[in-house]
């Protein structure tokens, strides 16, 4: 028998006790090492899914009826069983409100059903758009892991929402199955069997490829859609760019270094909710700064939906530039409400 050491690619987390024998089965201290460290990974990646704050001349007046403000759209990663929110509100602007309310609705693609969060509610005053005048509140509502989720902010009774963020929350049970975190109770001088090995592989490859990063988001500022009249593609974000990304136009950066699948490159989604007033040639890309189209909705009708395509990015070069460009195909105008880039593999 001899005692080989292993691989130094392997965390060292892992190896450090040397726990890798020749014809011999990997002992219990070994898979006790590996169930805490995927543990770790799960109860401590808590995605963000959305981010938005607007400077004060950018909040918008309250309205008197139920609205839709923002959007988003998600994929709940392994683990995952919560979404949380912080929502920041700025006074109610007129004595009608009765009180401000606004909450999340919260809509389960893969088994199209829809929950909704608690109300927060603030009441009228006559105070002025200042810090001290402002008004916080929370969102909690359950998720399924693995699952991809839209969302939407409503707004009702002149609530004014000036910012919000929103993010996962991990489950913390113990169980022997991959539909959780991993049992690490293995005994020490005993061998791992096949079905703990099983375990293992399954919870890495759901971590792998089911906690892909959430690598953008944007949502309209008001209940007003952002409306574009082009034939051709320009800038969503200013109306009149057009030739990709660039430092001189509205674009952003997407980290996606060493971020790479088992094939090499890293899997996205590109989402855009949005519709055309007329017709069904309207268009949503995602380009880069060699102006290339990374991905691709065509054939946009006026149904106002999220619409979806997939792509695969870079792994090896941190800090690309990327924007998004839209199209009504020269029928009507485009609107569009919301944008989300998230990892998928």
């Amino acid at each position: 028998m001899s005692t080989h050491t292993p691989s130094k690619t392997i965390p060292r987390l892992l190896n450090r006790g040397l726990f890798a024998r020749n014809t011999l089965p990997v002992m219990g201290g070994f898979g006790t090492r590996c169930a805490s460290a995927i543990n770790h990974i799960v109860a401590y990646r808590r995605k963000c899914v959305f981010t938005k704050c607007l400077d004060l001349q950018s909040v918008s007046a309250g309205t008197l009826n139920q609205n839709d403000l923002w959007y988003g759209r998600f994929h709940a990663g392994h683990g995952a069983t919560r979404l949380l929110g912080r929502i920041g509100l700025a006074p109610p602007d007129n004595s009608g409100a009765a009180p401000a309310a606004c909450w999340l609705s919260l809509y389960n693609v893969d088994t199209t059903t829809t929950t909704t969060t608690a109300k927060t509610f603030q009441s009228y005053n006559t105070a002025s758009d200042t810090p001290a005048n402002f008004a916080y509140g929370t969102f909690a509502i359950d998720l399924e892991p693995n699952d991809t989720y839209e969302w939407t902010l409503i707004v009702d009774d002149y609530s004014r929402p000036f910012s919000l963020g929103l993010w996962e929350s991990p489950a913390i049970p113990v169980d022997t199955s991959n539909g959780g975190t991993v049992d690490p109770q293995y005994g020490v001088g005993s061998p791992l069997t096949d079905s703990t090995h099983q375990d293992l592989h399954e919870a890495c490859t759901d971590l792998w490829e089911r906690n892909g990063a959430h690598l953008f988001s944007w949502s309209r500022n008001t209940t007003t859609t952002v409306t574009i009249n082009s034939s051709s593609y320009v800038s969503l974000f200013d109306g009149t760019s057009t030739g990709g990304a660039a430092i001189t136009v509205p674009s952003f950066h997407l980290n996606t270094l060493y971020h790479a699948s088992l094939n090499g490159g890293v899997g996205i989604v590109f989402a855009v909710k949005g519709r055309v007033t007329s017709g069904s040639s309207g268009g949503f890309v995602l380009k880069d700064g060699a102006n290339t189209s990374i991905a691709e909705v065509t054939s946009v009708t006026t149904t106002n939906q999220w619409w979806t395509a997939t792509a695969t990015l870079d792994a090896v070069v941190a800090n690309d530039l990327y924007t998004v460009e839209v199209k009504d195909g020269g029928f009507g105008n485009v609107e569009i409400d919301a944008v989300a880039i998230y990892e998928l593999t």
